[in-house]
């Protein structure tokens, strides 16, 4: 079985631009929050016993946004292996970043 490596983060805080160059897969891209709705999957480049997912943007693991809560009930629920969180150094929401840091699973932050 593959081990899982989730993506999270803020809206738009480019984990899918980091999910299409570490993985197999072309997820889009847009310069807006709310691109990401689901999660998408892909093979791990470098070494095939990994998958990652990237996940929809959230501020919260408790959001009320049906995408934001698909992210937090993967997370805490313990839908990975690791969690890579990536954040957006200029975003407003940083300090509400640090709610996906209390997850723990994660193995570092990414500053875009």
């Amino acid at each position: 079985m593959k081990k899982i490596i989730a993506l999270a983060g803020t809206p738009n805080c480019g984990k899918t631009t980091l999910f299409n160059q570490i993985s197999k897969s072309h997820g889009a891209v847009g310069n807006r929050p709310g691109v990401t709705v689901e999660k998408k999957y892909g093979a791990l480049r470098s070494d095939p016993d990994f998958a990652v997912v990237d996940l929809p943007g959230t501020y919260s693991l408790a959001s009320k946004k049906a995408e934001e809560r698909l992210t937090g009930e993967f997370l805490t629920g313990g839908g990975a292996d690791c969690v890579i969180t990536v954040i957006f150094q200029r975003s407003r929401g940083h300090r509400r970043q640090q709610d996906l840091r209390r997850i723990p699973k994660v193995l570092r932050c990414l500053k875009n």
